[in-house]
């Protein structure tokens, strides 16, 4: 009974927070428990809180982007630039193939028929050859108005061939078909004679 009373004891005065000096005290001689004030924590020493020396950084609120390269009118100008010198080095070189593009080399000739084919090589043969650093356009223009001229030639040439052509098919046709009674040439139902080819 004792013990019980001991425990008890015990288990309220350390649930309560109570710290003894002697042994706990028993039912029979009860002594009102010496209690040992709780440690206090050190008090941290007052300190105003200040701006530091020299004072706070300026506040960034503009805008700090990277540079982007250079601007449209810059890109601009550099692509027109590059244009005209190289507009330039064109005319440059179509000038120098002009003036270095005389001689039989560069010169070309009709794919006409038979007699006017020779007229017109034996015509441009006889010119006499352009020397290098004479200008080339002079025998240009001579050489397309000589083709202008000469194409009706080689259209009327082109037309004589044909009918000759279509002589020589009739009299084959009428040939081969001599045997077959009321058979003329180019009588056929499919005959292109006054139709356009």
């Amino acid at each position: 009974m004792e013990g019980k009373a001991k425990l008890g004891w015990l288990c309220l005065d350390l649930f309560a927070g109570v710290q003894y000096i002697d042994r706990p005290p028993t039912p029979s001689s009860f002594v009102l428990p010496t209690l040992i004030p709780p440690p206090t924590m050190a008090t941290p020493q007052f300190r105003q809180d200040l701006p530091p020396a020299g004072g706070f950084e300026t506040v960034k609120y503009k805008r700090n982007l990277p540079l982007r390269g250079p601007g449209a009118l810059v890109i601009l100008g550099g692509v027109t630039a590059i244009c005209a010198f190289g507009f330039y080095r064109v005319g440059l070189g179509n000038v120098e193939r002009r003036s270095a593009g005389t001689g039989a080399g560069h010169r070309k000739t009709f794919r006409g028929s038979g007699r006017i084919r020779h007229l017109f090589l034996r015509v441009s043969s006889d010119r006499p050859q352009l020397t290098r650093n004479s200008t080339s356009r002079e025998l240009r223009r001579e050489q397309m108005w000589a083709r202008i001229h000469l194409v009706p030639l080689l259209m009327a040439e082109g037309d004589r061939e044909a009918y000759a052509a279509s002589q020589r098919a009739a009299a084959v046709e009428a040939d081969i078909m001599k045997n077959v009674k009321n058979w003329g040439p180019d009588s056929s139902y499919h005959n292109p004679r006054y139709r356009s080819m």
